[in-house]
């Protein structure tokens, strides 16, 4: 039995669930940082969620480069991964503007970003951010 694939891996893969369960963590570091600075005092809820955002995404960054795609962190890399990152916010802002230019009920857009978005994110980060430096390995 050792030896077997958990069921789970085998129906979507070992990559995408490390990378969902990063991410979870990821929003609970980024939630802490924007908590941590607003209720200390130290700024308010836009600069406080920007710094949140460059903490959490180097965060996810290491994990992924880690446990996800097992590749050896690198400043090239990371601004890969930066790239991808920067252009799933850009689709998060398109998805709800959709919803908001299509007249549908908010909670729609924000479904569309939480369905896609993780989705496309994985996509990029695999085949771009992490897969030149996954094919150099072998």
């Amino acid at each position: 039995m050792s030896g077997e694939r958990p069921w789970w891996t085998a129906l979507i893969g070992r990559q995408f669930v490390l990378f969902g369960l990063i991410g979870v963590v990821n929003t609970g570091v980024h939630s802490a940082v924007v908590v941590g600075l607003v209720e200390g005092g130290l700024t308010g809820a836009v600069p406080a969620n920007v710094a949140a955002f460059f903490l959490a995404n180097v965060f996810s960054f290491f994990a992924n480069s880690r446990c996800t795609f097992r590749v050896a962190p690198s400043l090239t890399l990371y601004r890969r991964f930066l790239t991808v990152s920067l252009t799933t916010l850009g689709l998060t802002v398109v998805l709800s503007g959709l919803a908001e230019w299509m007249e549908w009920h908010y909670l729609v857009g924000l479904l569309l970003v939480i369905v896609l978005g993780p989705a496309l994110a994985f996509v990029m980060h695999k085949t771009y951010a992490f897969g030149a430096a996954g094919r150099a390995r072998g």
